[in-house]
């Protein structure tokens, strides 16, 4: 690589990484020479080449684990609510926490790809990822890389809105032992973590991270009527199978990787039924082993096989006021084991082309967990079965000059052998492209053109509960039904953006601008509606008729100087084609979030605000009153971190400070101030964090 490709990497990386105080910097300047950006470790989630990212198509948005430190934020809900430009959450009373992007929300995350370390971690029964987003324990990541386009092309089935990939530490970067601890008034919430960081020696090292979180439980407030109260005597709900616990590890040698991962997440969270509230449980272990063999000076051949173990459910009708509960759980398990081969060159001139292949072999275990010694009785709905996933990928990264770049890439996929409730379903198949200009003016300015392309084959509950149709009439004249096909859903994206590492000659202002067009084609969604059908046709799974466009932009502004910083990220998303959707969908069209940091006492002291607010949803739907609805919704969190030495940092910190409640709904924007496991309108904690 040149010297100006160079600074071509550090540029766009150097800008995509919010430059807050870091816990690591405290006491010396902020500002980071050549040499040491030069040494930042690049991205490789949003392509096949390490650095590509900043020729690759889309945005990606960098989030350093250190600036989150210093903040308010706890769990990764809050991190990408309040870090993630365009990115807001909503919650369901069966599916917990989901992500909306860019003006199009459901009830359910299976559209954004969640990955630890590039390893899918979404659900494919139903719904994706939610517990996790609850978590407060990532004591264990460094940075989270956040792409808010489709990125189906390097990732699969399940990016149609994006990912959200979280990297782990590793024993080179973060040595020595690290333990932390938390107390909070989210419902006598505390948790404690441990880590610890070695290196053999320049390319071999360990890090091992453990964390445990609990928390005495609490009393629903109501949620959808106004004039309920909770009677005060009694008792508090608490999750089964507390505390939560996450361990993980993470070996290197070379360049051979290999991670282990477990993480167990119980919670309790109020439901939109009266007087009722569901334990919810979501555990999960999974590995990878990554080899990167280096053929020739050339080639490279990746070999990359993951594996994961998943069981997830809540308590059966659990209704807290009652006081004998029997233990039965509703729910079940699924599993996967993943074969990546990626093929990469340099040979020819002014090109990076790789070529790959993927095998994904899930089964669904219907009524039984792997993982945890609890059983589940009685009438449980989760679907049994298995299938094949193939897919055939390759990608070329044109350097024309070094100023101008081209992507071009087409991935292949199959569903094969699929089998769900012991019926054979269909075999699906679906191409995806994406295609992309990039052009560095500068040093600090850089212009991207790109489209690209999204999609999800059905979870394993869309083929199971699919909407029913008559296919036909027995003997006697009565109807036959059969269940609908589902097919997969797409998505396509055309995006600009610009960025100015250093905007109009400033010293430490750096701008982002991203203008998109989305499109969603097939969307999943359940529906209740018979309209001319029989009734006893009932409800189901379909695809939705109409596509729904999104149109919208993304601001993105921070300015770091002396011992300032200040960050602030504007988006604006307007939903067409809505008028016949699914009563889940909603589109808060404005976000506006902001951040400043303050250093004091040689930065010793560092005093940390960030500011959110929304304002109202498009459609409205199911009957509530319009006001509620539309209604803004603000925050503002608050932290101060003092180091009292080298090795011990305290914080303080509060979220949802002026107590805003924004709107009850039924299925909701998830409200800033609701905790990991109760309903406090207002969370305020504090840490200690001490490193040996």
């Amino acid at each position: 690589m040149n010297k100006l490709n160079k600074i071509w990497v550090v540029a766009i990386t150097a800008l995509s990484t919010h430059s807050f105080v870091t816990a690591s910097e405290v006491g010396e300047s902020s500002e980071l020479s050549l040499e040491k950006l030069l040494d930042i470790e690049v991205v490789e989630s949003t392509g096949f080449f390490a650095g590509d990212e900043k020729k690759n198509p889309g945005y990606l948005n960098i989030i350093d684990m250190d600036e989150i430190d210093l903040g308010p934020q706890r769990t990764l809900r809050d991190i990408l609510e309040k870090k993630a430009p365009s990115f807001y959450m909503v919650r369901h009373h069966n599916n917990g926490d989901a992500l909306g992007v860019r003006g199009f929300a459901v009830n359910n995350s299976s559209k954004t790809m969640v990955m630890q370390d590039g390893m899918n971690l979404n659900l494919r029964y139903n719904g994706g990822y939610f517990l996790g987003f609850r978590s407060p324990l990532m004591g264990d990541t460094s940075r989270i890389e956040v792409a808010n386009s489709p990125s189906a092309l390097v990732h699969g089935s399940g990016a149609i809105f994006g990912f959200v990939n979280s990297v782990s530490k590793n024993g080179q970067d973060y040595q020595g032992l690290e333990l932390s601890a938390e107390r909070g008034n989210v419902d006598g919430s505390r948790s404690a973590e441990v880590s610890y960081g070695h290196a053999f020696s320049g390319d071999t090292d360990l890090f091992f991270y453990a964390g445990v979180h609990d928390a005495d439980g609490f009393i629903p407030s109501h949620v959808f009527e106004e004039d309920y109260e909770v009677d005060p005597n009694q008792s508090k709900v608490r999750a089964v199978g507390s505390p939560n616990k996450k361990i993980s590890s993470l070996f290197r040698s070379g360049q051979f990787e290999f991670k282990l991962y477990y993480s167990d997440i119980n919670a309790t969270p109020d439901s939109i039924q009266i007087n009722k509230a569901r334990y919810m449980h979501f555990e999960q272990f999974g590995s990878f082993i990554k080899y990167d063999w280096n053929m020739t000076p050339y080639e490279t051949l990746v070999i990359d096989t993951s594996g994961l173990i998943s069981d997830y459910g809540f308590h059966k009708d659990f209704m807290f006021d009652s006081a004998d509960q029997e233990d039965e759980y509703d729910g079940g398990g699924e599993q996967y084991v993943s074969t990546k081969l990626i093929q990469k060159t340099t040979r020819f001139n002014d090109h990076n082309l790789a070529i790959g292949t993927q095998i994904v072999k899930r089964q669904f275990l219907g009524d039984q967990w792997k993982l945890s010694s609890e059983e589940l009785e009685g009438d449980v709905s989760s679907p049994e079965g298995s299938w094949l996933e193939t897919s055939y990928f390759a990608e070329d990264v044109w350097s024309i000059t070094d100023k101008i770049a081209i992507t071009s890439g087409i991935r292949f996929d199959a569903l094969r052998n699929a089998t769900i409730d012991e019926k054979d379903i269909e075999d699906g198949e679906n191409i995806v492209k994406r295609g992309g200009i990039a052009y560095l003016w500068n040093e600090d300015t850089t212009f991207k053109l790109s489209y690209q392309e999204g999609f999800r084959f059905p979870d394993a509950s869309n083929y199971s509960l699919a909407k029913k149709e008559i296919v036909g009439y027995d003997e006697e004249g009565d109807e036959i039904f059969e269940r609908r096909n589902i097919k997969p859903e797409s998505s396509e994206s055309i995006e600009l953006n610009a960025s100015f590492g250093r905007a109009f000659n400033i010293n430490g202002l750096s701008m982002d601008l991203n203008l998109f067009r989305n499109k969603n084609y097939d969307s999943i969604k359940w529906d209740k509606r018979h309209s001319d059908e029989p009734k006893k046709i009932g409800q189901g799974w379909i695809n939705a008729d109409e596509e729904v466009e999104t149109l919208g932009g993304e601001f993105i502004v921070n300015f770091d100087v002396d011992r300032y910083d200040l960050n602030s990220y504007f988006s604006f998303s307007y939903a067409e084609n809505r008028s016949d959707l699914d009563i889940w969908q909603f589109f808060p069209e404005k976000i506006f979030k902001a951040g400043f940091s303050k250093g004091f006492l040689g930065n010793r002291l560092v005093w940390v605000n960030d500011f959110y607010l929304d304002h109202g949803f498009g459609e409205l739907k199911h009957g509530v009153d319009e006001d509620a609805w539309l209604d803004k919704r603000s925050s503002w969190d608050t932290a101060i971190n003092y180091n009292v030495n080298n090795s011990m940092k305290v914080k303080v910190a509060a979220q949802n400070v002026t107590e805003e409640t924004g709107a009850a709904l039924n299925v909701q924007k998830w409200r800033a101030y609701n905790g990991n496991l109760g309903s406090e309108k207002r969370i305020v904690y504090g840490s200690l964090d001490y490193q040996f």
